[in-house]
């Protein structure tokens, strides 16, 4: 008997009878290749046949979501199988219905069937980017920033020290950049184009509390305008003019209200401040400098913090005279916080670099010394 005749039928995925036994590939565990393997064979069968496999082998159930996935223009349907089905379903197929879901800013649905398959199937999981994209539209959606600083600021520092205790210092900066210009910076000294494009826009809301438009010059009015702003001055009321939209929620006297209020600790980014401390053991002033270049200023506590920590104090001190040279338009006050010259005395025993700390205090804050920083 010709043994190769024997193993030829058990290469074959699916039979179109169910008299055949099932083959290998459903005896192993169902991922993506799988059932794309097993798809085009399924689709041949008789809607009985499929359902008596899907009986038999309740992993089929991804094969018959994958055609829904692909077929189904009817999302609530797909939404009950997935709630009816979601312990015998993968998570790579649920996860695709989820994004689809996102991307129609459907978040309620989204939100049910995430209970739903987290409390039903504890294998369930969802992957890193995906359940950044959901938090990411659940909050804008559903919260304030105003309302819910604490939790944004919690979320912002678990991405930092998440890259930190991987040691990505490359994005630890990005997302440090991020974190810093949405504290409140209201105290930062803005150069002259932000401080002129900011003007601008308070006369536009001037212009619309007032109804003025002041794009529409005398010399472009007609005999009719003239004529009926004369009807209009005599019946006391104004022309609609389609130009000028009032804006009922906008105020020229105050401005834009920051993400989150308050200063940035060292102590709230422990793994930030340890990466950095790695980095900056054998950095030369160039390199700081550089370092601090490339994400947000506030990244200068840190460094002081690091180079504290390997005793470079002397360093620490000559770094922070010379951060108001890369960042000429913020005065030193603002760029130089009291936890910098806290650190530092902390740090040293030199009674002659204290002193020396002391006076640059003295010097940014016009002998002025914060209790704070007299205490250290």
């Amino acid at each position: 008997m010709n043994i190769g005749r024997r193993i030829r039928p058990r290469k074959l995925h699916l039979r179109l009878y169910s008299q055949v036994k099932v083959p290998w590939s459903l005896e192993t565990p169902i991922t993506p290749k799988t059932v794309t393997d097993i798809l085009p064979h399924f689709v041949q069968l008789p809607i009985e046949e499929q359902d008596t496999l899907i009986e038999k082998h309740p992993k089929l159930l991804n094969v018959q979501l994958q055609i829904m996935l692909y077929s189904e223009s009817d999302s609530l349907k797909t939404f009950k199988f997935i709630c009816k089905y979601g312990q015998h379903l993968q998570s790579e197929f649920i996860q695709i219905f989820i994004y689809n879901l996102l991307l129609s800013n459907n978040l309620k649905a989204t939100t049910t069937l995430l209970h739903q398959l987290l409390h039903e199937n504890k294998e369930f999981q969802m992957s890193n980017e995906l359940w950044a994209l959901y938090m990411d539209k659940y909050f804008r959606r559903f919260y304030s920033f105003l309302r819910s600083q604490y939790i944004y600021k919690s979320l912002l520092i678990l991405q930092i020290e998440s890259y930190a205790e991987l040691g990505d210092l490359e994005q630890c900066l990005k997302l440090f950049t991020a974190f810093g210009f949405n504290h409140n910076q209201s105290d930062v000294k803005r150069n002259r184009n932000v401080q002129a494009g900011w003007e601008n826009i308070h006369k536009r809301h001037e212009a619309i509390q007032t109804n003025e438009n002041p794009l529409l010059y005398k010399d472009s009015k007609y005999d009719l305008d003239i004529h009926q702003n004369l009807l209009a001055e005599i019946c006391n009321t104004e022309l609609f003019n389609p130009i000028i939209h009032r804006n009922v929620y906008s105020s020229s006297k105050t401005g834009h209200n920051p993400v989150i209020n308050g200063s940035i600790s060292v102590n709230d980014l422990p793994a930030l401040e340890t990466l950095i401390t790695e980095k900056v053991a054998t950095m030369e002033m160039r390199e700081l400098l550089h370092l601090t270049k490339m994400s947000h200023q506030s990244i200068n506590l840190f460094i002081v913090a690091g180079l504290c920590n390997v005793n470079k104090p002397h360093m620490a001190l000559q770094y922070l005279k010379t951060l108001s040279h890369i960042f000429p338009t913020i005065s030193r006050k603002n760029l130089i916080k009291n936890q910098n010259f806290i650190r530092i005395l902390h740090a040293t025993q030199d009674v002659e670099l204290a002193k020396e700390v002391m006076n640059y205090y003295r010097d940014i804050h016009n002998d002025y010394i914060n209790v704070q920083v007299l205490q250290a």
